[in-house]
């Protein structure tokens, strides 16, 4: 018995197409690779123009996840826009390069949840289990597995008339691999963020309450009655705060985007939905949508809560403007990830001003 099935928005994607000669779903993915295409190259440009001020580990995962969104964001443009439909287009660029790079980037955001994890929970071990060399190892197995995973795709992803879905020998086969990859795309990223995030958020408080306490102990009134503020004003310490809120952000998005178009994949795969269903509105008005943000929503993410970003971003294209000068002269900075405030200061002199990467 040979049954059909298709990774979220390629499945019925023939919908409509013979009128307009696009379908919905090609409309809205090539708007958003557009758009990830910009939002993601403005952050490359932005990070490799001041390196020095994102030169921290995690700064650099960042921008590793920008440039995998950047190349998600190009292959989903061309593919809506250029739909051969043949033999090669479902089997590679459609289907394995496709969701290979989608499963790249949301492994991408699993390291990069450890990251603020260890640097937040274990902040005396991190420059060990975070060094240059171990993230470079990390990152190999961030596209190693996504990329031998998804290979499956180059045998059963198929052309369909005027789709891509993939074509399996029987429903076992269906139902195992569909709720393998249920199980490794979303439970297993899911599992990862509530875990390392609950854990980073019960620090972070844990932390703040106990320096607020230490304050409040100190013999100066003055002390005591800004115990709060005093707490809270520790640079090194807003800077992770401020870090870890950005990317939690993006971990939200991400469960919000994948959320609805893995759950239906499931349920379509035990057979409580019928196949008709990646037809309806509601798939392709909101599930399609959904999937296609993600890979543009973390610039947007980036400007509004990563004030170091938003600095250098003005900086960059207005860096005349009064508004927006960052101090250059004698600054002392203090990355989110050191131990040591003034290693990053040695040699450069007295300080006159701090500047934190947040």
């Amino acid at each position: 018995m040979e049954s059909s099935a298709g990774n979220g928005t390629d499945l019925m994607e023939n919908s409509g197409v013979a009128e307009t000669g696009f379908d919905s779903s090609q409309i809205i993915g090539a708007t958003a690779g557009l758009a990830g295409i910009l939002g993601n190259g403005l952050v490359c440009f932005v990070m490799l123009r001041y390196r020095s001020a994102f030169s921290s580990i995690t700064n650099k995962l960042m921008l590793h996840q920008s440039i995998v969104d950047f190349s998600l964001s190009t292959v989903m443009l061309i593919t809506r826009l250029y739909t051969p439909w043949g033999q090669f287009y479902c089997r590679v660029p459609r289907g394995w390069l496709y969701w290979g790079l989608a499963n790249v980037s949301t492994f991408s955001l699993m390291l990069i949840c450890c990251d603020r994890y260890v640097a937040v929970c274990y902040a005396v071990k991190y420059r060990k289990w975070f060094s240059a060399k171990r993230v470079k190892i990390g990152l190999l197995f961030v596209w190693l597995l996504p990329v031998l995973w998804q290979s499956y795709l180059v045998l059963v992803h198929l052309p369909d008339g005027a789709s891509c879905v993939a074509i399996w020998p029987n429903d076992t086969a269906r139902l195992s691999f569909g709720v393998a990859t249920f199980c490794w795309e979303y439970v297993l990223p899911l599992a990862l963020i509530v875990v390392t995030y609950s854990q980073t958020i019960l620090a972070l408080r844990k932390r703040l309450r106990v320096k607020a306490e230490q304050a409040a102990t100190e013999p100066s009134a003055s002390h005591s009655r800004n115990a709060g503020n005093k707490a809270r004003k520790d640079p090194l310490q807003t800077a992770k705060v401020r870090l870890t809120i950005t990317f939690l952000v993006v971990a939200i998005f991400f469960v919000i985007c994948w959320g609805p178009t893995e759950i239906t994949w499931l349920l379509f795969n035990f057979g409580i939905l019928p196949g008709s269903y990646y037809a309806s509105l509601w798939h392709l008005g909101l599930e399609t949508p959904l999937l296609c943000i993600n890979t543009c929503v973390n610039p947007f993410i980036y400007c509004i809560t990563y004030t170091q970003f938003r600095r250098h971003l003005c900086k960059a294209f207005c860096g005349g403007c009064k508004s927006n000068k960052v101090k250059d002269t004698s600054v002392e900075v203090l990355t989110e990830n050191t131990s040591d405030p003034l290693q990053s200061t040695r040699g450069k002199g007295p300080s006159t001003a701090t500047e934190v990467n947040t």
